[in-house]
């Protein structure tokens, strides 16, 4: 199975022409599940033609709304769409849905994707607006290769903040003259506090 995450910006072709040229696309093979991001096809006409099938199944995340379309994906509707499934491309767009909805569809079909076998032999498109190619990629590589959440992005985002807390406080108190002298001792002190942090977690 591969997952191709591509740009909408770069999908101006049809559909079987699109599938057409992401089979031509080759891969060091891995045991987890290889996402491949696309964002742009100028060159991929100039890679080896790919002996493999190009029937494909077309989907918009639409398919897998709710009926009264606020209550976000149904589980039931993508094993319903999934195990009708006989071609070798699946290819599910997107469109301009919000990000709460496309991220609960990554969830939703990692999930699908766990627990039946029908998708693991084929190969997923998902069309994607750019702006979102990064984090919609990144999703689906940690949902399809059940990769743990890391916290130091968030670690990292404290420090930052602590950081900027200190030199704004610093800003205001290196106003007042007189304190001057005094204040370069505190920065001293919270320099080396703020040193010795990170290495204690």
């Amino acid at each position: 199975m591969k997952v191709f995450v591509v740009s909408q910006l770069s999908s101006s072709t049809a559909s079987h022409q699109l599938i057409c040229q992401l089979a031509r696309i080759q891969h060091e093979h891995r045991k987890t599940v290889p996402v491949l991001v696309i964002d742009d096809r100028y060159n991929l006409s100039e890679l080896p033609v790919s002996d493999s099938s190009t029937e494909l199944a077309l989907f918009c995340l639409d398919d897998f709304l709710h009926d009264n379309g606020v209550s976000g994906i149904v589980a039931n509707r993508i094993a319903l769409h999934m195990d009708k499934v006989e071609s070798d491309w699946v290819l599910i767009d997107f469109g301009q849905h919000d990000s709460a909805t496309c991220m609960d569809f990554i969830q939703k079909i990692a999930r699908y994707n766990y627990l039946s076998a029908r998708l693991r032999k084929r190969n997923l498109v998902i069309m994607v607006p750019a702006m979102h190619l990064g984090i919609y990629s990144r999703t689906l590589n940690a949902s399809f290769n059940n990769l743990p959440a890391s916290t130091t992005a968030s670690v990292r985002s404290v420090q930052i903040g602590r950081l900027l807390m200190v030199t704004r406080l610093e800003r205001v108190l290196m106003s007042i003259p007189r304190l001057a002298g005094v204040l370069r001792r505190m920065r001293h002190v919270a320099l080396r506090v703020f040193r010795r942090v990170p290495r204690s977690h």
